[in-house]
């Protein structure tokens, strides 16, 4: 099961726990129908943004819809990300634009 799905299935369990339906569920966060039914089904991925809200109006944390290695991952993106930040606030502007120019190309 990819991180995705376990994610929506998590979040579906939050959901029936509280005999909420999608719509219901979607009206509360902001979010559309369509959107809290793509997550459930594990076709779309929450941004971490929005996995906060999510978690905040249910009352849990992250540990309660993230697969641990979901959480490893990002943190691991993130402590990467932050050791980046630290080397470019070093660089000159003129650096600072050529490795935006090599990112975006990795970016495809």
């Amino acid at each position: 099961m990819r991180a995705s799905q376990i994610i929506g299935h998590n979040i579906r369990q939050q959901r029936k726990i509280r005999l909420l339906t999608q719509r219901e569920l979607a009206v509360a966060l902001g979010f559309t129908n369509r959107y809290i039914e793509q997550v459930e089904q594990g076709v779309r991925c929450p941004s971490m943004d929005k996995l906060v809200k999510i978690c905040e109006w249910f009352g849990i944390t992250l540990d309660d819809i993230l697969p641990i290695e979901e959480q490893r991952h990002i943190e691991e993106k993130d402590r990467r990300i932050n050791e980046i930040v630290d080397v470019l606030n070093f660089l000159e502007l003129t650096q600072i634009g050529a490795v935006k120019t090599i990112v975006s190309s990795m970016r495809g």
